[in-house]
């Protein structure tokens, strides 16, 4: 899947590996048994995508991205996408530095008890 927006293109990978000549075998009229699955994919995927388009104005990457590509059993998950919409929910930890100062440590080892620690607490004060 491509798509444009302000003249960049912004590529979705399908999870079939198709050749040019088994793309287009796949708008013929009578498809192989073990393609047509393939077809009603793509086909169903196709059709979510125009719905969105047509019904969201105006259209905005990331919210597309967020309705259509994320967890699409179709599309390869990129990471690149993921982390991008993780950081629209960012908690501003900032009031808590002063309370807090295993914040203000390095806890880049994640097998690290500290790692475990820092992230215990943070859990917690997200839920308060």
């Amino acid at each position: 899947m491509l798509c444009y927006t302000t003249s960049n293109p912004y590529r979705y990978p399908n999870i079939y590996d198709l050749t040019e000549e088994d793309f287009a075998k796949l708008s013929a009229t009578r498809v192989k048994s073990r393609s047509h699955p393939i077809k009603e994919n793509l086909a169903v995927l196709q059709q979510s995508v125009e719905n969105y388009v047509r019904n969201s104005r105006p259209f905005q990457l990331e919210s597309f991205e967020y309705a259509i590509v994320l967890n699409n059993p179709t599309l390869k998950q990129r990471k690149r996408k993921i982390e991008l919409l993780r950081t629209n929910n960012v908690f501003d930890f900032l009031p808590y530095l002063k309370r807090f100062t295993i914040f203000k440590e390095n806890h880049d080892k994640h097998d690290r008890i500290s790692f475990v620690y820092a992230e215990y607490i943070k859990r917690l004060i997200k839920k308060e």
